[in-house]
């Protein structure tokens, strides 16, 4: 099971870097390990694609979810316009991050198909462990 999660994180972080060469508008951004790239309700504006190190999407001491290099962070506020994060992510390590505002998000999506069925699937893999958590919680 373990091999196949470490090979869908490999086609996705190859299929990020590939639909996001020319990105045009991508911002660099550094974090150092403990920074915050953004906390639960902050407006959110942007997605990340991680290129080097690792950030955690946490509640309280609660790891959600630890994304590496090539995976994203921060999807659900680009799509859902004008919305709030819903968790805080915290850098893990030393990270530098690509920033998607919404206009190179639309760019992206429209030249680069492959990259909104990405997103779309990341979603989609958060939102199932999220119900696994939820059911295994009510138990």
């Amino acid at each position: 099971m373990i091999e196949v999660v470490d090979a869908l994180r490999e086609a996705q972080a190859l299929v990020m870097s590939k639909a996001t060469e020319n990105a045009e508008s991508a911002e660099t951004v550094l974090l150092g390990a403990g920074e915050f790239l953004f906390r639960e309700g902050d407006l959110a504006d942007a997605l990340y694609i991680v290129r080097k190190g690792l950030l955690r999407i946490v509640s309280g001491s609660t790891v959600y979810e630890t994304v590496r290099p090539g995976g994203i962070i921060g999807e659900m506020g680009i799509v859902d316009e004008g919305g709030r994060r819903s968790a805080p992510a915290i850098a893990g390590s030393r990270s530098e991050l690509e920033k998607i505002d919404t206009p190179a998000f639309l760019t992206l999506i429209r030249t680069k198909p492959d990259f909104a069925l990405e997103v779309m699937r990341v979603m989609s893999r958060r939102l199932r462990v999220m119900n696994q958590r939820y059911r295994q919680d009510q138990r």
